[in-house]
């Protein structure tokens, strides 16, 4: 006796198409919150960066009662002429990465990275520390490739060496031969920006981390405003600014790090670059 079987009923292709708007349609929905909870990932990482870069500076200024020096220009090389070791380079035994300063020779002058060639120790401007790297900028770990026979990596964190003037006398916390101390701070360790984020430009030649060479690598300050800039375009070299949506990160004297927004008011934002100017502070 033979088995019945049932008739099996495929999908028109009205019914197929109808599937696949929908599928499309839930896609394009979570697609956004994907990205977004990526992009909040990305910020705490940044975030916890910068808390490193806090911590260190506390330890260092407990060990050597101020600051690191901004950038230490020789007085034969002014900055601009020579490649100089800047203050990130001063913190490294204090976020873990002897290794890199180890190949450090802080002495020699103008050629930072042949002091080290020629003692046949390693380059140490293109080791790629973690804390060096905000992971939302597509240019993280960029390395310029040569120049003066050594290679460069990019980060993102750079000191803030002054409020409204970028020219000297600087009133921030980090420039040419600064020697700050927390005891400076008049406005409040709690109200001061010490390090905040530019994005690393597309030619890779801006914002070397370790041994730079003209004020561009180290340090920025309000002067030219706050506002979302591109890696592409030469004016947003010299101004704060992110790929978080909205704002940039910085880290504060007290070691807290706050995501300041582009739309705060420019006194505001002039008075945290300060750390003695006095100001009245609103939100930011």
């Amino acid at each position: 006796m033979g088995m019945n079987r049932l008739a099996r009923r495929a999908f028109t292709l009205v019914e197929l198409l109808v599937v696949i708007a929908i599928i499309g349609i839930l896609v394009s929905l979570t697609l956004p919150a994907v990205q977004e909870a990526r992009e909040s990932a990305r910020r705490v990482q940044c975030q916890n960066n910068f808390k490193q870069w806090g911590l260190a500076m506390h330890m260092y200024h407990d060990a050597q009662k101020r600051l690191p020096i901004g950038v230490d220009a020789n007085v034969s090389q002014p900055l601009g002429t020579g490649m100089q070791w800047t203050f990130r380079a001063r913190l490294l035994p204090y976020m873990e990465a002897n290794n890199t300063y180890n190949n450090i020779d802080f002495k020699n002058y103008p050629y930072c990275f042949n002091a080290s060639a020629a003692a046949g120790i390693n380059n140490p401007s293109d080791d790629s520390l973690v804390f060096y790297h905000c992971p939302s900028d597509p240019l993280q770990k960029g390395i310029y490739p040569d120049y003066g026979g050594a290679a460069y990596i990019c980060t993102e964190y750079m000191g803030v060496s002054s409020g409204a003037s970028d020219q000297y006398p600087y009133d921030g916390t980090f420039y040419v031969n600064s020697k700050v101390k927390f005891a400076d701070f008049s406005d409040g360790l709690s109200n001061t920006a010490v390090m905040g984020e530019r994005g690393i430009p597309k030619d890779l030649f801006w914002g070397w981390a370790t041994c730079g060479a003209t004020s561009y690598d180290v340090y920025l300050s309000m002067q030219y405003g706050f506002a979302k800039g591109k890696p592409n375009v030469t004016p947003d070299l010299a101004h704060f600014w992110s790929y978080h949506r909205g704002g940039a990160q910085f880290v504060f004297g007290d070691g807290s790090v706050r995501m300041v927004r582009y739309n705060t008011s420019y006194n505001i934002l002039v008075g945290i670059c300060t750390i003695k100017g006095q100001e009245a502070l609103g939100d930011f």
